[in-house]
Protein backbone atom coordinates (compact mmCIF):
# COMPACT_ATOMS: atom_id res chain seq x y z
CA UNK A 1 0.00 0.00 0.00
CA UNK A 2 1.13 2.98 -1.28
CA UNK A 3 1.76 6.24 1.01
CA UNK A 4 -0.81 7.80 -0.55
CA UNK A 5 -3.22 5.35 -0.33
CA UNK A 6 -2.34 5.07 3.83
CA UNK A 7 -2.71 9.11 3.98
CA UNK A 8 -6.54 8.91 2.07
CA UNK A 9 -7.34 6.36 4.87
CA UNK A 10 -5.97 7.66 7.33
CA UNK A 11 -7.90 10.72 6.27
CA UNK A 12 -10.84 8.61 6.03
CA UNK A 13 -11.10 7.59 9.48
CA UNK A 14 -10.63 10.54 10.74
CA UNK A 15 -13.44 11.97 8.90
CA UNK A 16 -15.82 9.51 10.03
CA UNK A 17 -14.65 10.24 13.48
CA UNK A 18 -15.42 13.61 13.17
CA UNK A 19 -18.74 13.33 11.56
CA UNK A 20 -19.99 11.05 14.29
CA UNK A 21 -18.90 13.57 17.04
CA UNK A 22 -20.51 16.44 15.16
CA UNK A 23 -24.17 14.36 14.49
CA UNK A 24 -23.49 13.60 18.00
CA UNK A 25 -23.51 17.16 19.31
CA UNK A 26 -26.20 18.54 17.06
CA UNK A 27 -29.01 15.67 18.06
CA UNK A 28 -31.33 16.86 20.70
CA UNK A 29 -31.20 15.30 24.07
CA UNK A 30 -34.74 13.64 23.70
CA UNK A 31 -36.47 13.10 27.53
CA UNK A 32 -36.63 9.23 26.36
CA UNK A 33 -32.81 8.92 26.50
CA UNK A 34 -32.19 11.01 29.60
CA UNK A 35 -31.15 9.13 32.97
CA UNK A 36 -30.07 10.08 36.46
CA UNK A 37 -26.70 11.67 37.01
CA UNK A 38 -24.24 9.02 37.98
CA UNK A 39 -26.77 6.06 37.07
CA UNK A 40 -24.22 3.16 35.39
CA UNK A 41 -25.48 2.00 31.67
CA UNK A 42 -24.86 -1.34 30.37
CA UNK A 43 -24.11 -0.98 26.51
CA UNK A 44 -23.43 -2.97 23.44
CA UNK A 45 -21.70 -1.54 20.95
CA UNK A 46 -20.30 -2.36 17.12
CA UNK A 47 -17.82 0.02 16.02
CA UNK A 48 -15.59 0.59 12.93
CA UNK A 49 -12.03 2.90 12.56
CA UNK A 50 -8.55 3.21 11.99
CA UNK A 51 -5.25 1.16 13.50
CA UNK A 52 -1.75 1.84 12.88
CA UNK A 53 0.48 -0.96 13.30
CA UNK A 54 3.06 -0.55 15.72
CA UNK A 55 6.01 -2.52 13.51
CA UNK A 56 7.26 -0.37 11.25
CA UNK A 57 7.63 -2.93 8.14
CA UNK A 58 3.75 -3.97 9.16
CA UNK A 59 3.02 -0.24 8.36
CA UNK A 60 5.37 -0.98 5.09
CA UNK A 61 3.39 -3.71 3.97
CA UNK A 62 0.06 -3.26 4.90
CA UNK A 63 -0.66 0.73 5.89
CA UNK A 64 -3.62 1.26 8.29
CA UNK A 65 -5.86 -2.02 9.35
CA UNK A 66 -9.46 -1.22 9.90
CA UNK A 67 -10.87 -3.23 12.34
CA UNK A 68 -13.94 -4.07 13.26
CA UNK A 69 -14.82 -3.96 17.47
CA UNK A 70 -18.01 -5.41 19.44
CA UNK A 71 -18.28 -4.47 23.10
CA UNK A 72 -20.44 -5.53 25.72
CA UNK A 73 -19.80 -2.65 28.66
CA UNK A 74 -21.67 -4.62 32.15
CA UNK A 75 -21.36 -1.99 35.51
CA UNK A 76 -20.51 -3.50 38.29
CA UNK A 77 -20.77 -0.37 40.55
CA UNK A 78 -21.71 3.05 39.82
CA UNK A 79 -18.13 3.79 38.69
CA UNK A 80 -16.57 0.98 37.71
CA UNK A 81 -17.52 -1.34 35.27
CA UNK A 82 -16.41 -4.70 32.88
CA UNK A 83 -16.24 -5.44 29.07
CA UNK A 84 -15.60 -8.30 27.06
CA UNK A 85 -15.95 -8.79 23.13
CA UNK A 86 -14.34 -9.16 19.77
CA UNK A 87 -12.35 -7.76 17.34
CA UNK A 88 -11.68 -8.85 13.33
CA UNK A 89 -10.00 -7.39 10.52
CA UNK A 90 -8.92 -8.16 7.07
CA UNK A 91 -6.20 -6.34 4.91
CA UNK A 92 -4.45 -6.64 2.04
CA UNK A 93 -0.20 -5.52 1.13
CA UNK A 94 2.56 -5.61 -1.06
CA UNK A 95 6.11 -6.49 -0.87
CA UNK A 96 8.40 -5.45 -2.83
CA UNK A 97 11.58 -7.08 -4.42
CA UNK A 98 14.29 -5.10 -5.16
CA UNK A 99 16.36 -6.27 -8.27
CA UNK A 100 19.50 -4.37 -9.78
CA UNK A 101 17.26 -5.03 -13.64
CA UNK A 102 13.38 -5.40 -12.14
CA UNK A 103 11.24 -4.69 -9.14
CA UNK A 104 8.98 -6.93 -8.38
CA UNK A 105 5.99 -7.04 -6.10
CA UNK A 106 4.43 -10.19 -4.54
CA UNK A 107 0.85 -9.57 -2.83
CA UNK A 108 0.14 -10.77 1.38
CA UNK A 109 -3.06 -10.99 3.10
CA UNK A 110 -3.49 -10.54 6.71
CA UNK A 111 -6.20 -11.57 8.52
CA UNK A 112 -7.04 -11.50 12.73
CA UNK A 113 -9.61 -12.22 14.87
CA UNK A 114 -9.36 -11.97 18.93
CA UNK A 115 -11.18 -11.52 22.12
CA UNK A 116 -10.83 -9.06 24.88
CA UNK A 117 -12.03 -8.53 27.97
CA UNK A 118 -10.82 -5.68 31.23
CA UNK A 119 -12.77 -3.42 33.71
CA UNK A 120 -13.26 0.19 33.01
CA UNK A 121 -13.84 3.12 35.90
CA UNK A 122 -16.51 5.62 34.09
CA UNK A 123 -18.46 8.28 35.03
CA UNK A 124 -22.08 9.61 33.31
CA UNK A 125 -24.23 12.69 33.15
CA UNK A 126 -27.53 12.93 31.56
CA UNK A 127 -26.83 11.27 28.13
CA UNK A 128 -23.19 11.50 27.96
CA UNK A 129 -20.86 9.30 29.42
CA UNK A 130 -16.98 8.47 29.28
CA UNK A 131 -14.70 5.72 30.43
CA UNK A 132 -11.11 4.69 30.84
CA UNK A 133 -9.61 1.17 31.71
CA UNK A 134 -7.70 -1.79 30.36
CA UNK A 135 -7.86 -5.53 29.71
CA UNK A 136 -5.97 -9.06 28.01
CA UNK A 137 -6.59 -9.34 24.82
CA UNK A 138 -5.91 -12.89 22.62
CA UNK A 139 -5.99 -12.79 19.27
CA UNK A 140 -5.33 -15.17 16.32
CA UNK A 141 -3.49 -13.93 13.05
CA UNK A 142 -2.74 -15.49 9.43
CA UNK A 143 -0.70 -14.16 7.17
CA UNK A 144 -0.38 -15.40 3.68
CA UNK A 145 1.94 -14.32 0.61
CA UNK A 146 -0.22 -16.69 -2.24
CA UNK A 147 2.78 -15.97 -5.04
CA UNK A 148 5.29 -17.72 -2.94
CA UNK A 149 3.46 -20.42 -1.05
CA UNK A 150 4.08 -19.17 2.17
CA UNK A 151 2.02 -19.07 5.22
CA UNK A 152 2.35 -18.24 8.96
CA UNK A 153 -0.26 -18.03 11.30
CA UNK A 154 -0.36 -18.23 15.25
CA UNK A 155 -1.85 -16.94 18.39
CA UNK A 156 -0.61 -14.13 20.83
CA UNK A 157 -1.58 -12.50 24.14
CA UNK A 158 -1.57 -8.76 24.73
CA UNK A 159 -2.10 -5.74 27.01
CA UNK A 160 -4.85 -2.60 25.74
CA UNK A 161 -5.32 0.47 27.28
CA UNK A 162 -8.79 2.15 26.30
CA UNK A 163 -10.40 5.20 26.44
CA UNK A 164 -13.82 5.81 25.55
CA UNK A 165 -17.18 8.51 25.32
CA UNK A 166 -20.87 7.54 24.14
CA UNK A 167 -23.74 9.08 24.01
CA UNK A 168 -27.52 8.67 24.08
CA UNK A 169 -29.38 9.56 21.22
CA UNK A 170 -32.77 8.32 21.81
CA UNK A 171 -34.71 5.16 23.12
CA UNK A 172 -31.79 2.37 23.06
CA UNK A 173 -29.84 3.70 20.79
CA UNK A 174 -26.60 6.00 21.54
CA UNK A 175 -23.25 6.52 19.70
CA UNK A 176 -19.65 5.61 20.95
CA UNK A 177 -16.40 6.38 19.99
CA UNK A 178 -12.81 5.15 21.64
CA UNK A 179 -9.12 5.74 21.45
CA UNK A 180 -7.21 2.04 21.83
CA UNK A 181 -3.68 1.05 22.33
CA UNK A 182 -2.54 -2.70 22.47
CA UNK A 183 0.39 -3.88 23.02
CA UNK A 184 1.00 -7.57 21.58
CA UNK A 185 4.40 -9.07 21.54
CA UNK A 186 4.20 -12.37 18.84
CA UNK A 187 7.62 -14.20 18.12
CA UNK A 188 8.37 -14.93 14.16
CA UNK A 189 10.70 -17.40 13.25
CA UNK A 190 13.26 -19.20 16.14
CA UNK A 191 14.92 -15.55 16.82
CA UNK A 192 13.11 -12.70 15.39
CA UNK A 193 10.08 -10.48 17.68
CA UNK A 194 7.13 -8.78 16.64
CA UNK A 195 4.74 -6.41 18.26
CA UNK A 196 1.26 -7.05 16.61
CA UNK A 197 -0.35 -4.26 18.61
CA UNK A 198 -1.23 -0.49 17.30
CA UNK A 199 -2.88 2.52 18.21
CA UNK A 200 -5.97 3.26 17.11
CA UNK A 201 -9.49 4.80 16.78
CA UNK A 202 -12.93 3.55 16.35
CA UNK A 203 -16.74 4.87 16.16
CA UNK A 204 -20.11 3.46 15.85
CA UNK A 205 -23.33 2.61 17.22
CA UNK A 206 -24.48 1.38 20.58
CA UNK A 207 -27.59 0.06 22.27
CA UNK A 208 -28.17 0.40 25.92
CA UNK A 209 -30.21 -1.69 28.24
Amino acid sequence: MTSKHRDATTAAGLALLFAISAVSALVPRPAAAQTAPGEPLRWVSLSAGVQRPSDSMARDLYGPHVPVTIQLDLPVTRRVAVFGGGRFLRNAGTAMAVDPVFDESYPLSFRASGIRAGALLGASRGTWGLSAGGGVSRTWYRERWPDAGLEESGGVTGLLVQFGANRAIGGRLGLVARVEYEWMPAKRGEEDRIDLGSLGATAGIAFRF
